[in-house]
């Protein structure tokens, strides 16, 4: 196989991440370990603003365990990152399950649900549009 190097310092971390995903589809286990560390560690603050789609990139890919298991703790420890994020509404069903599963994510109790409703909202856009026809009043549906 070739030889070759790669100056990190000299990539964004938008190129970074997308070495680690061709990486892994090329089964590199090495240079997979290596760039996710690199990520983890350089790259702070890249993942903080783009936690859900890192998240949703390395969702049942065990060889991104690193980055996803950062990611996870990430949103445990700062819950207003996957809240106040724009990707916030669309994010996949069975991660959303994933982080509210987790033992160490402590947020009141209503925050969760005010922030449940605003995400079933925006999955299932025909529940938005009875909250728009209601107007605010009740609508009794029997």
């Amino acid at each position: 196989m070739y030889c070759g190097s790669i100056n990190f310092a000299d990539l964004q971390s938008r190129e970074i991440l997308n070495l680690l995903l061709q990486s892994d589809d090329l089964e590199l286990q090495p240079l997979v370990t290596y760039i996710q560390g690199t990520l983890i560690k350089n790259h702070h603050n890249f993942i903080i603003e783009n936690v859900i789609e890192i998240i949703e990139l390395t969702y049942q890919k065990k060889s991104l365990d690193k980055l996803w298991n950062f990611c996870i703790q990430q949103i445990c420890d700062n819950p207003d990152d996957l809240f106040k994020s724009i990707k916030f509404l669309s994010i996949n069903p069975s991660i959303f399950e994933i982080i509210l599963k987790q033992d160490n994510f402590y947020i009141d109790e209503i925050i969760i649900w005010e922030n449940l409703l605003k995400w079933t909202c925006g999955q299932y856009p025909v529940i938005q549009q009875l909250k728009i026809l209601t107007n605010g009043t009740k609508m009794n549906l029997q």
